[in-house]
């Protein structure tokens, strides 16, 4: 009977064990949109001030090529004068499988962007090629800014 009570107990325990470790932790933090530009605007330094939000869903579609049903909400903030490269854009997508799309996007507007900033403002342009392109979970942003070593980790801290 000893040996019964011993034995159940191993199994016991190496099931608690078992059932701790294959246990994934996989509930997504829900953040705001503006809890993240919030804290982008705040933690970084910006040289465009004020970084303006986008005025509406055509204009960031203009500037992306997102399509509206692929986001559940978005927040765009672009420099006031248009003197710098300085932007931000943060997405928070229905479905985590549209990632890449959103980000290729991303890269796209970046490219774009830098085209453009050549002509009239080569200074600006060690922005664009640093720009930030990051993600977590169904999130994505860009971030142009000077502080491009430390602007995922201040994205990243958004979801602590």
């Amino acid at each position: 009977m000893k040996h019964f009570w011993k034995g159940l107990l191993v199994a016991l325990a190496a099931a608690l064990v078992f059932a701790g470790c294959s246990r994934e932790v996989s509930e997504e933090k829900d953040v705001p949109i503006s809890d993240i530009t919030e804290k982008l605007l705040s933690d970084l330094t910006w040289v465009d001030t004020p970084l303006i939000p986008a005025p509406n869903m055509e204009y960031f579609s203009k500037l992306y090529g997102f399509d509206q049903m692929d986001l559940e909400s978005y927040e765009v903030y672009i420099g006031f004068s248009n003197s710098t490269a300085e932007e931000i854009a943060v997405v928070k997508l229905n479905d985590k499988k549209d990632l890449p799309a959103v980000e290729e996007a991303m890269q796209k507007r970046v490219d774009t962007k830098k085209k453009e900033v050549e002509n009239y403002k080569p200074e600006e342009v060690y922005k664009l090629e640093n720009a930030v392109i990051t993600s977590h979970e169904r999130y994505a942003a860009l971030i142009v800014c000077d502080e491009f070593d430390k602007a995922d980790e201040v994205f990243e801290s958004c979801f602590q």
